[in-house]
């Protein structure tokens, strides 16, 4: 856990806004809420490991990307989105990749086109109008009921993430410090929670 210093903010009594929080591979947030196929998701993020196959925020119905569910992935300067396609319900998933230059991701993925940086990064079908059976996770995927694979949790710096559904802010989470126990995690500032780590170790901070 690392303190350097914190951003003046409204959050309630207790509480200091961080710049951002970032997880070494093993701390994810569960937003114990289900995504829709019609709500949208922004977030900026500063990966800080290009290796692997991880995830930035997921859920499957199953242990695999192709058994139903939202995903977004970060793969040696990859970024790989994966929603249920309107080919078969035994083959829900359909990816799509772009290459990223530079460090810092402004993201935005909505229903058919998502955008980093604030170009438009691929167009894909409409697909089914679908929620996956388990909650929504940020810095990995919400695979087995909740455990997260070994593999999926992303190591990344994460500035905020934004959760729309029909056109209002369904949950807007920023980078929080609970003062009376120094610990580090999300304040969803819609709802008044404090989300922690669902994982192992703690996250890093700034």
């Amino acid at each position: 856990m690392k303190r350097e210093h914190i951003i003046q903010s409204t959050l309630p009594s207790g509480y200091c806004q961080l710049e951002y929080i970032e997880s070494t591979g093993t701390q994810w947030i569960d937003t114990l809420d289900y995504i829709q196929s019609n709500d949208i998701v922004e977030m900026e993020v500063i990966p800080t490991l290009d290796t692997g196959n991880r995830a930035l925020y997921g859920c499957t119905n199953g242990n695999a990307w192709n058994t139903g569910g939202y995903e977004l992935y970060y793969y040696n300067d990859w970024l790989q989105l994966i929603t249920p396609s309107s080919n078969s319900y035994s083959q829900l998933t359909n990816w799509y990749s772009i290459w990223v230059t530079g460090n810092t991701l402004n993201i935005r993925v909505e229903r058919t086109s998502w955008t980093i940086n604030g170009i438009t990064a691929s167009k894909y079908n409409t697909y089914l109008n679908y929620v996956p059976s388990r909650t929504l996770f940020i810095f990995g995927s919400n695979r087995n009921n909740g455990v997260v694979a070994a593999t999926a949790p992303i190591l990344m710096k994460l500035m905020f993430f934004r959760w729309y559904r029909n056109n209002a802010l369904l949950h807007n989470f920023i980078p929080a410090l609970r003062i009376s126990d120094t610990t580090s995690g999300l304040y969803d500032i819609v709802n008044n929670q404090f989300y922690t780590n669902a994982g192992t170790g703690e996250f890093l901070y700034n």
